[in-house]
């Protein structure tokens, strides 16, 4: 019974410098389960934030959905953007502190430029518009806004 570590230290004797490796590769293996525990613990959270931002999706796609058929036109997908753009706008980019100004002139580039856009050429379902919304920046960030409701319920 016992790990390999443990085998080797029976074969090898009871040398100091031995197990101080023995206790060294102990505390290797247990930096090694954070990670594992962290995704544990958070899974239930993760799984409320999610159905949470499926509900308010569903919410505002059956807003916009205005004949009720259970599908988007091409003009709700552009609205639906537009809503969550100015709902989750991007973060502020953290400027670093600087005593004195550059001489040279920055080009600044808006990061709402370089955001990822859903767009259909048909009738969309909330399936399909959930499942490209996701993957954008701008649903990974309501995503992030429903996981810190449910954070804030919890405490």
């Amino acid at each position: 019974r016992g790990s390999r570590l443990t085998k080797i230290l029976r074969v090898g004797g009871r040398s100091s410098k031995f197990v101080r490796f023995l206790r060294m590769a102990r505390g290797i293996q247990l930096a090694r389960l954070v990670p594992k525990l962290n995704d544990i613990i958070n899974r239930s959270t993760n799984e409320l934030a999610f159905t949470l931002w499926v509900k308010r999706m569903r919410h505002v796609f059956t807003f916009l959905d205005d004949d009720g058929a259970g599908e988007l036109k091409p003009i709700d997908v552009h609205f639906f953007n537009v809503a969550m753009e100015v709902e989750f706008p991007p973060p502020e980019p953290q400027r670093p502190f600087r005593l004195f100004r550059p001489l040279r002139a920055v080009q600044k580039i808006s990061p709402a430029a370089a955001e990822k856009r859903v767009v259909f050429d048909g009738p969309v379902s909330l399936v399909q518009l959930l499942q490209e919304f996701m993957w954008t920046p701008l649903g990974k960030r309501t995503f992030s806004r429903c996981r810190e409701d449910i954070n804030s319920m919890k405490e």
